[in-house]
């Protein structure tokens, strides 16, 4: 089995080129979100991107240490920066070519997401950058080229970030839906968005519901598909009532903690629409 050798004498280098990807990354996605105007919360986020970079970085490294399937870990690792990498580019080079600037920026704001981290929560921000990308590297995968192919097919009119979340937003549509996968939220709206994101999602709660998966997306990582997103796409394809489904009821209980606590918003008034219980 092929494994990777970094020299001995340069074995932080895979840390050190992660920890600055990531560092770039989040830095720039947060400047987009215009949420580090202050020094301080510029460096927050700087110092979350090195550590969740880092973090990757190290375990790219020596993950090829590991007995027997140490190497294959490492291919696999590999395959997918090699394929996000190219997928964020020629999304990027696709929207450009199809909207011009306004599409390269919105193929640019959905490749910045693999790096975009929670500003809620420093330590949420840097798991979150390191998990991403391993333990929910499947959705992550999916989600970033499902967004990226919408963008590609006009089918996207904003990008917006919130709480380490991307959202891929097609507004003034007939009908209103969303679909999680990883960091990702790829959503229909009747409506369009005029105020900013943050005020925005308070009182849209399918914006919030859909971040209720993602949270579950962190817990469950690779079989994230098959506890949660299958289950509940195929519920949604049923004539039942989907918000009663278990995996909308579940992800309507993260998401009431999580803007509970960062943003202070009580979820009573969305509880008829999207039960917790």
């Amino acid at each position: 089995m092929y494994e990777i050798i970094i020299p001995d004498r340069m074995w932080y280098l895979p840390i050190v080129v992660a920890a600055l990807i990531a560092c770039t990354g989040n830095t720039l996605a947060q400047a987009l979100r215009k949420n580090n105007q202050e020094p301080r919360e510029r460096w927050k986020h700087a110092i979350a991107g090195l550590l969740s970079g880092a973090l990757f970085g190290t375990v790219l490294q020596f993950s090829g240490k590991i007995p027997k399937v140490g190497p294959t870990i490492q291919i696999i690792i590999l395959a997918y920066i090699l394929l996000q990498s190219t997928i964020g580019i020629i999304g990027v080079l696709t929207g450009l070519l199809n909207k011009g600037f306004k599409g390269a920026k919105l193929g640019l704001k959905i490749t910045l997401g693999l790096f975009y981290l929670d500003e809620n929560s420093f330590p949420r921000a840097v798991l979150q950058g390191f998990l991403r990308h391993l333990w929910e590297m499947p959705q992550t995968f999916v989600g970033q080229t499902t967004s990226h192919i919408k963008n590609a097919a006009s089918n996207v009119t904003k990008v917006e970030y919130y709480g380490g979340v991307t959202f891929v937003i097609n507004e003034q549509q007939r009908y209103q839906d969303g679909l999680s996968l990883g960091n990702y939220v790829n959503v229909n709206l009747w409506d369009s968005i005029f105020e900013d994101f943050d005020t925005h999602i308070k009182h849209d709660p399918l914006l919030l519901h859909e971040y209720g998966h993602t949270i579950d997306s962190n817990i469950f990582g690779w079989l994230f598909l098959f506890i949660i997103g299958i289950p509940s796409i195929h519920s949604a394809m049923g004539k039942g009532n989907h918000q009663a489904f278990w995996t909308e009821k579940r992800a309507n209980r993260k998401i009431k903690r999580y803007a509970k606590k960062y943003n202070d918003i009580a979820w009573n008034a969305f509880e008829d629409e999207y039960p917790t219980a």
